[in-house]
């Protein structure tokens, strides 16, 4: 009797589900899903930036893997994310869409008042993933400095106004935007 051979049925996975998306700097944003089939190799992760409508592939994981952290965004972006398991018959359905908006990289406040008649400028920012920032006034360095606080003290009077940003030290690409004291 001549053995049966009966075709190996191979399936493809089921879709992830639950998809979360949470940015974390303005660089970075952390993905998650729940994971729903027990045959996959891995997971595929696929992004939409701004506007587009192509998306366009973040990253892959192995099948033990339920979270990716996708990296070298652009502050202040809005991205879409979705995750579809794979194996070797193919690849699941899309999960759901998830949306997160990178941080804006350094925020700046400014407040401009008069001392005596001398113009005086009160600084904070925030955001900054490096621990120090450089101050620029006009397009001039004006300090660099650890704190979140800085107050810039101008020998001047009478009108003048001034445009101030805040740049991380380690990496002058991530800057605030302007903000202008106008005396």
């Amino acid at each position: 009797m001549t053995p049966i051979h009966r075709p190996i049925r191979r399936e493809v996975p089921a879709a992830p589900e639950l998809l979360s998306a949470a940015a974390v700097s303005e660089s970075s944003v952390d993905i998650a899903w729940q994971d729903n089939s027990n045959n996959e190799i891995g997971f595929e992760i696929q992004r939409l930036e701004g506007d587009s409508t192509i998306w366009e592939d973040a990253g892959a994981v192995s099948g033990d893997q339920t979270a990716y952290t996708d990296q070298e965004l652009s502050p202040g972006t809005s991205y879409k994310y979705r995750v579809l398991s794979f194996n070797a018959a193919g690849s699941s359905a899309p999960s759901n869409n998830k949306s997160a908006t990178t941080l804006n990289g350094v925020e700046l406040r400014a407040f401009g008042y008069k001392k005596r008649g001398y113009h005086k400028v009160f600084l904070t920012f925030f955001g900054a993933d490096q621990t120090a920032v450089d101050i620029y006034r006009d397009d001039n360095l004006v300090e660099s400095t650890n704190e979140e606080a800085f107050l810039d003290e101008i020998d001047k009077r009478g009108r003048a106004s001034y445009r101030y940003k805040v740049c991380e030290t380690a990496d002058s690409t991530i800057c605030s935007p302007e903000a202008v004291i106008v005396f």
